[in-house]
């Protein structure tokens, strides 16, 4: 699976919040999943799946790491770290675009749907937007401790570096990317620290707050069909 250079993505001028301010509520029940590296979004994800089981779920990461399998002898990599380095230098080959491309086709067609990526809120511009937060030396320890199961002689700073590496290489490429997609904390609408809740307070809160948004989208829908009509 060769990336092509025949993308289709809306061309925006920005990518910021303020360019999705019009909120469909044809979407209303898409929730996007943004976090840095090791933040929780995959065991966030796995327990979304039993509370959510009517939803389809997309994972930007398994989409590049299929990718990366196929590309990794043309080019020499082993590691996502690597690949993520890879595409920063390497932007000419589109590989972040072919994922983007993907999510985007996958988005505007789907409304039942949780999608999860540093930046699958970009690409689920109606979706509920939700942030997971988590300090950088929690999120060594977490990877740390998955890490040392497989190769005991691993360094936690070698772990902590990687995953520093890792959040400067995809912020710097996305920005060049798109223009304005790296959020603020206050643009997303909900932000909650998977540092401090326990993954089933996490999700319970994003269902939670998911609702009472969601009524709140429908709820300016049939105010706006109303006036419409009178």
């Amino acid at each position: 699976m060769e990336a092509k250079v025949d993308w289709y993505l809306p061309k925006r001028t920005s990518y910021s919040r303020r360019s999705f301010n019009n909120v469909d509520w044809k979407f209303s029940h898409q929730i996007s999943i943004t976090s840095q590296t090791a933040a929780g979004k995959t065991t966030t994800v796995d327990m979304l799946k039993k509370e959510l089981p009517q939803y389809e779920f997309l994972s930007v990461g398994q989409l590049m790491r299929g990718l990366l399998i196929d590309v990794s002898k043309k080019h020499g990599l082993k590691t996502i770290e690597e690949f993520a380095a890879f595409n920063l230098k390497h932007p000419e080959y589109g590989y972040d675009h072919w994922g983007d491309s993907i999510v985007h086709e996958i988005t505007i067609h789907k409304n039942f749907l949780v999608g999860e990526g540093r930046l699958v809120h970009v690409f689920m511009p109606h979706a509920f937007h939700v942030l997971l937060e988590c300090g950088l030396t929690m999120r060594m320890r977490r990877r740390f401790e998955d890490k040392v199961k497989k190769d005991p002689d691993i360094k936690e700073g070698d772990v902590m570096m990687s995953i520093f590496n890792r959040d400067e290489d995809d912020t710097e490429r996305y920005k060049k990317l798109y223009r304005g997609c790296i959020w603020e904390p206050s643009d997303y609408d909900m932000v909650v620290s998977t540092e401090f809740f326990t993954p089933s307070e996490v999700v319970s809160r994003i269902l939670f707050e998911h609702s009472r948004w969601r009524n709140t989208v429908v709820a300016k829908r049939k105010t706006f069909v109303r006036a419409d009509c009178i």
